[in-house]
């Protein structure tokens, strides 16, 4: 599914295109959702001269000859799925989002393409848009011991999660940010004390003063 920026970013050769979003955008055998909420901001978008596209008909004209876009319909069922949706604020992200629950209640299965602040919170949705697809997440905890070459189960993070960063200081790892479910970035972070021979105690700590994901790891 396509949120508005993305396709206007795409159509236009923006680079503020995410990679992900614009290899998914690019493939040939990608099914290409687009909201009609999304369609119509983007219309609105174009005829107030704030993106290179010339014109609406331009852009219009270009969604229409790409055979893999559907334009998913605003109805009844899109607009009772926003009424409790108080995560996100702004009611066209809420009428994205909801086009993708209805789809997904059908029994169909959606990526949203957005960089969205408040669709990626809300974790609502999973999003695909910048270095990693976030719909696989994991808590497990392992260590390895060299000297046996063998790894052994730890206690799980209380937080499952992607893209998380690590950093090892006095013996304690810390898991610290990374993206939970539907694409949105948390502030935790959890300490590992490996000190203990037979469990690993996990600790949360106080939280980030913002959110981030995928930024690396530290010894």
């Amino acid at each position: 599914m396509v949120d508005t920026h993305a396709l206007i970013w795409f159509l236009e050769g923006n680079q503020r295109l995410g990679k992900e979003a614009k290899a998914a955008l690019e493939d040939a055998n990608s099914e290409l959702i687009v909201p009609l909420i999304a369609l119509a901001e983007a219309c609105w978008i174009i005829e107030h001269g704030r993106t290179s596209i010339p014109t609406v008909a331009d852009f219009l004209a270009a969604v229409d000859a790409d055979p893999r876009v559907n334009v998913a319909p605003l109805d009844r069922s899109v607009l009772d799925k926003t009424l409790d949706m108080t995560e996100i604020e702004e009611m066209h992200d809420r009428q994205i989002v909801a086009t993708a629950l209805v789809i997904m209640d059908e029994g169909g299965s959606v990526d949203v393409l957005t960089k969205d602040t408040n669709i990626r919170r809300s974790g609502l949705v999973s999003i695909i848009w910048e270095g990693i697809i976030m719909t696989e997440l994991a808590a497990e905890m392992e260590i390895e011991y060299p000297a046996t070459d063998t790894w052994m189960k730890k206690t799980d993070m209380p937080t499952a999660r992607v893209g998380l960063s690590t950093s090892v200081v006095d013996g304690k790892i810390y898991a610290i940010g990374g993206a939970m479910a539907g694409g949105a970035f948390t502030s935790a972070v959890e300490e590992y004390d490996t000190g203990f021979v037979s469990t690993t105690s996990v600790d949360a700590r106080d939280k980030l003063p913002v959110v981030w994901g995928s930024i690396g790891q530290n010894r």
